[in-house]
């Protein structure tokens, strides 16, 4: 990793956006990396709009300011594709996550996006409704993430977020969420 990498999460409340930045942050923290991870809450006049922020290195932080530079970007409700601001303050080549069962070739066209941004699509609302029984994108998107970026083994993934969710909830919601990362693993879609 180099100085640091960084990750946006948006999406809207209840999709468990922050939790998705913590939890990730807490799991890489445990491998030994540097971490942060903050909201960013925005009130629009229909909808609550909610955004969290990674960053992370294998090097003590010294910046604790908001993104400037995002290299993933997590899209994690599909209605965002039609946000001009989703690019605002991304890398030229960031990747792009996005929690929808349409195509990256259609996610690329919708955004306007370069052959240099690598797109990756999942529907991990199907996904975790069909495993956990709730719309919480979090954990299926997570892993696509962690899959794109190489910061933990997928391994160590597995074994850390079960360990995490068996702790903070029960291990029935572990074994579910397990279940999860093992169909983002092979439904997501890359381009």
């Amino acid at each position: 990793m180099g100085k640091y990498l960084e990750i946006r999460w948006q999406g809207q409340a209840g999709q468990g956006v922050m939790t998705a930045a913590e939890l990730l942050a807490e799991i890489l923290a445990q491998e030994g990396k540097y971490v942060q991870a903050f909201p960013e809450f925005i009130t629009q006049k229909q909808a609550s709009s909610i955004q969290a922020f990674n960053r992370l290195s294998d090097f003590p932080i010294k910046r604790h300011a908001g993104l400037i530079n995002a290299d993933v970007v997590v899209l994690m409700d599909a209605r965002l594709l039609l946000d001009v601001s989703v690019k605002k303050n991304t890398a030229d080549n960031a990747s792009y996550v996005v929690n929808t069962y349409f195509t990256p070739d259609y996610v690329r066209e919708k955004l306007n996006l370069s052959e240099a941004n690598p797109i990756y699509t999942l529907d991990a609302d199907t996904i975790a409704n069909e495993e956990i029984g709730r719309l919480l994108p979090n954990i299926p998107l997570m892993t696509v993430v962690l899959e794109a970026t190489h910061l933990i083994t997928m391994g160590n993934f597995r074994e850390s977020l079960k360990k995490t969710l068996s702790q903070k909830y029960n291990p029935e919601l572990a074994a579910a969420n397990i279940r999860t990362v093992e169909r983002a693993l092979s439904e997501v879609k890359r381009l």
